[in-house]
């Protein structure tokens, strides 16, 4: 394509015969400049590469595959009684609703099972440190884990999101957080507490930016002005699905004491992204630093959920303005990917405090 009215006029005459198709327009150096990509900013569904770096054409195909692999998943939302499907647009993404007894009945199920054995000795072999769980602790998260694997394969499922605390208040399964931890750094994803904006956010984490992120109860610290974040499940594979894991310690679940959850270390001074799905036509997101890990003690429990961390937002004056609940967190700065996917992908995005993004 050149600079001329014809270049143009062509890529135009496509984008308003297209429809709904995603789609990137390639516009190298001499073939635009500032005054030409205006009227394109905005355009939903689509997305100018204004870049000499031809290798940046393998990026606007991993897009597109994260526009098509988004709505081609299913998530089974494991809560209430009844099963029911539904469509999420602009996503295209599927919920399969499955009532929590099933879940319930597919951890009975994987008693004495080898699987859930060998699964157990990778926790207890891999885990920097055990604070109080016991070995039938282990055992039982192991479980947890072989459940959902199968309730998401007898419902033809990708992902799982569960109301995973109201079983652990009646005692009648052990909570999930090894399970969810070991989906993410799967590549899927398990989320807490049937949240479905919090699990369509760890799916993009994974699928668009090839990472797993931390679901995490959020908290202004108001003294420092920064942002603090907690939960007792997380990835440990931070810095990407073939990257070294991260450091963990075995601990029980914070609110019940019962069952088995991961402290994930995470990696001080390092940059990371923080976003969330507001709906599912529209993310809110920002970028910062970690600064340090807070400490759960073990003797009473202070410090809230397993692993937790603070760090300084950017461009945040105050960290009460900071929106959301069930936010996600992960390694690096991606700002500039996650505005050119929703842009591609017909979404609104915005900052985590509410200004435009």
């Amino acid at each position: 394509m050149g600079l001329h009215p014809d270049g143009w006029h062509q890529v135009n005459r496509f984008l308003e015969l297209r429809g709904e198709l995603p789609t990137i327009v390639y516009a190298p150096q001499g073939t635009q400049f500032t005054p030409v990509l205006q009227p394109y900013r905005t355009m939903k569904r689509m997305f100018v590469g204004a870049t000499q770096d031809v290798e940046w054409l393998g990026t606007a195909l991993h897009m597109l595959h994260t526009v098509r692999r988004m709505a081609d998943t299913r998530i089974a939302v494991i809560r209430g009684t009844e099963e029911s499907e539904q469509v999420l647009e602009p996503l295209g993404t599927t919920l399969h609703h499955i009532p929590l007894e099933r879940f319930a009945e597919a951890y009975d199920a994987t008693a004495n099972t080898d699987a859930a054995r060998g699964i157990a000795d990778v926790y207890r072999k891999q885990a920097k440190g055990i604070v109080e769980p016991s070995g039938d602790d282990i055992l039982e998260a192991a479980r947890t884990y072989v459940a959902n694997r199968r309730v998401m394969e007898a419902s033809g499922c990708h992902a799982v999101t569960m109301d995973c605390l109201g079983l652990v208040a009646q005692r009648r399964t052990p909570p999930p957080c090894m399970a969810y931890m070991q989906l993410l750094n799967e590549g899927t994803c398990g989320a807490c507490e049937s949240d479905v904006t919090a699990t369509l956010s760890l799916l993009l984490s994974s699928y668009l930016l090839n990472r797993p992120a931390f679901l995490h109860n959020p908290s202004p610290n108001t003294v420092r002005n920064t942002y603090m974040g907690a939960h007792c499940t997380a990835p440990t594979k931070m810095d990407g699905f073939d990257a070294a894991d991260s450091e963990y310690v075995l601990r029980s679940h914070h609110e019940s004491d019962i069952g088995v959850a991961p402290q994930v270390l995470l990696r001080e001074g390092q940059g990371v992204t923080m976003m969330k799905f507001i709906h599912p036509g529209e993310l809110m997101a920002c970028t910062g630093t970690l600064l340090r890990n807070i400490e759960t003690r073990p003797d009473d429990g202070v410090g809230g959920c397993r692993t937790a961390f603070e760090m300084a937002v950017d461009d945040v004056a105050d960290s009460r303005d900071i929106r959301g609940h069930h936010n996600v967190l992960l390694y690096g700065k991606h700002m500039p990917m996650l505005k050119a996917y929703c842009q591609l992908s017909g979404l609104d995005i915005s900052r985590i405090d509410g200004a435009p993004a």
